[in-house]
């Protein structure tokens, strides 16, 4: 249907273009529309002519815009942004939820963290003062001390267990950071 209303109205615009520039009488024309019968209906014509083919051209321009039934109108629009934006609110209440979890979990690691620290420095501070009185006690006794060789293995696994749970503050700082990015993103599209 479009393509024939585009080709009626390039079909008209080329018959009877010409025409306009031919002096016609009422009774010589051999189109049936009169021409040049007076300079008002000769701009008339001419004005018909022209809308005659802007229309063809929005037809060629638009036409699978045409075609297609344009089935939104702003009540749907409405509808479907406030669906979408309803949708977005429910995700980001998840979201925060989930967030909120791994703020708590985060916040266990970085308290674990802190204590283990803490255990360490204690530990490197008995270390540092055993060995002290270690020495002097293995100049007198000269065997093994066992405290000095468990406190050195205890500080040791306690370097690990804090680089370990650093890797795990740091990983979950990153998590949450990932994971509320694309929310920024989207906020700042509805704002």
């Amino acid at each position: 249907a479009e393509e024939t209303l585009v080709g009626a109205l390039e079909r008209i615009h080329t018959s009877y273009s010409p025409l306009s520039n031919e002096a016609a009488t009422l009774f010589s024309s051999a189109a049936p529309v009169v021409f040049a019968e007076g300079t008002t209906l000769d701009r008339g014509w001419g004005a018909v002519l022209m809308h005659v083919q802007r229309v063809a051209y929005l037809h060629k321009e638009f036409g699978s815009l045409l075609a297609e039934p344009v089935s939104l109108s702003l009540d749907t629009m409405k509808t479907e942004y406030i669906e979408t934006k309803l949708k977005m609110d429910d995700e980001l209440h998840h979201l925060m939820a989930s967030v909120a979890t791994d703020m708590a979990s985060h916040t266990k690691l970085e308290q674990k963290l802190d204590a283990k620290s803490k255990e360490l420095a204690v530990t490197k501070a008995s270390l540092a003062s055993n060995i002290e009185k270690d020495a002097m006690l293995q100049r007198f006794m000269e065997s093994p001390v066992d405290r000095e060789r468990k406190l050195v293995v205890k500080s040791d696994q306690l370097q690990d267990e804090v680089a370990d749970l650093k890797g795990q503050v740091d990983a979950s700082g990153a998590a949450m950071t990932a994971k509320l990015e694309p929310r920024r993103q989207v906020q700042h599209i509805f704002l």
